[in-house]
């Protein structure tokens, strides 16, 4: 039974108690609405908040303080959730008083947790030069995205999927307004995200949950101005992203890249983002049939027999109700690609499904769901996603819904899938390229 409870105005704390593992992990999740050029800032402050603060001024401290904490593992991270976008601060740690001398583990891991969110170095010569350190590895990590096929094609792709500016930029933002940025505008960027975001703690493991309580509330909320903010703020509820007319299509030529990728995005009608009816567990099963396994239709119908594509393969992102294929393959290809790709999706549309195709992806849906219960990492971050989601709790069994999918079921998603957008990288002339046709 997971506990709930407000720590500060905003700040949710999600605690699982369990006693399955030995270890603690704390996610705290920073959420907004995604905005023109925020992303940019929030991923840099990412980096800062993972490598200093006054009381661990660089990498090495921040190390050290993780071996002082019996091995620790900490770090951050920028992701999406619908049309939010979040910045996580985890900590997993081994549960006080498991080994000697460790009893007062938690609150020496909360105060680490503290001085990283809230005490961030702005202004000795110190903090500029790990402002231009992190901004520079942020930059290569810009590039590196870029320099890869497949996550260029899939941003590329997102750009001609979503009407929300914001929604369509890269996690990870541009180089060109990486650049401009200041130590100046990145504090502005903390402030405004201590302030005003909606927060979640979420804990997985075997503490005291008074204690822990005492601990979060006890950090410097109200300095900075979080005292104003309501309990929990309607506005920051995660929703599925608008779409721009379907039927978007682009293709870009680079000459320095000899496979060509192909992304296209379906949309997949009647997805809630508060409730996961039955739309959402047929679509897992049918993502699982036709893209998401080895055994699916994609891998051996397209790349095994047909040998059209190096990899091909889909995801089903319920988040954005957006089915994605991607495929790498020669770009003299791609023609019989897309028709195959086609092919199967009128498969799964006219029925064509085995019952033992039906009961394997099932199968491997429960299995997967099973294994991931076994992970503190996944248990935090849907604890997380469930509040920003404003899910309803403990209404549906995944594995009895999972059970209850038919063939008609994967049929009508099948059926109702529109193809969104298409996005074709392919070698060539470098800047050739064109839009919709």
């Amino acid at each position: 039974m997971i506990k709930k409870t407000m720590v500060a105005p905003g700040v949710q704390l999600a605690y699982q108690p369990t006693k399955q593992f030995k270890t603690i992990h704390v996610n705290v999740t920073f959420a907004t609405k995604a905005k023109k050029a925020i992303a940019t800032k929030r991923a840099l402050l990412s980096y800062l908040m993972a490598v200093s603060s006054k009381a661990f001024p660089d990498q090495r401290a921040v190390s050290l303080a993780m071996i002082d904490a019996f091995g620790a593992n900490f770090q951050t991270k920028v992701a999406t959730l619908g049309d939010l976008d979040l910045l996580t601060v985890s900590i997993q740690f081994i549960k006080p008083g498991l080994l000697p001398n460790s009893n007062q583990l938690l609150e020496q891991i909360l105060n680490f947790l503290q001085a990283m969110l809230f005490d961030f170095d702005w202004e000795s010569d110190q903090a500029q030069t790990t402002f231009n350190q992190e901004r520079q590895n942020l930059k290569q990590a810009i590039l590196s995205r870029q320099d890869d096929k497949v996550a260029f094609a899939l941003d590329q792709a997102r750009e001609l999927t979503f009407a929300d500016a914001a929604v369509r930029e890269s996690i990870l933002g541009s180089i060109e307004e990486l650049d401009q940025l200041t130590l100046k505008d990145v504090l502005q960027t903390q402030q405004e995200l201590l302030a005003t975001d909606q927060v979640v703690i979420s804990v997985v493991g075997d503490l005291e949950f008074d204690q822990l309580t005492k601990q979060l509330s006890a950090w410097p909320w109200a300095d900075i101005g979080r005292e104003e903010k309501s309990g929990v703020d309607q506005n920051y509820s995660a929703q599925i992203p608008q779409l721009l007319a379907a039927g978007q299509r682009k293709l870009v030529k680079k000459v320095d890249w000899q496979q060509a990728v192909l992304v296209q995005n379906f949309q997949v009608e009647g997805l809630s983002l508060h409730d996961n009816g039955p739309r959402y567990y047929a679509t897992l099963v049918l993502n699982t049939i036709f893209g998401a396994s080895p055994a699916s239709l994609l891998f051996t119908e397209v790349r095994e027999k047909n040998s059209l594509a190096y990899n091909i393969s889909s995801r089903f992102q319920p988040d954005l109700a957006i089915l994605t294929v991607v495929a790498g393959f020669d770009f003299d290809q791609v023609d019989l690609v897309e028709d195959l790709i086609q092919v199967q999706l009128k498969t799964l549309a006219a029925g064509q499904i085995t019952v033992e195709k039906l009961e394997n992806a099932k199968q491997s849906l429960k299995n997967e769901y099973l294994i991931r219960q076994d992970s503190q990492t996944y248990l935090a971050v849907r604890q997380a996603g469930r509040f920003l989601r404003q899910a309803k709790e403990g209404t549906t069994d995944f594995l009895a819904a999972i059970d209850h999918v038919s063939v008609a079921d994967v049929q009508a998603v099948a059926k109702d899938l529109i193809l969104q957008s298409r996005f074709v990288l392919a070698p060539g002339e470098k800047g050739e390229s064109f839009g919709n046709k």
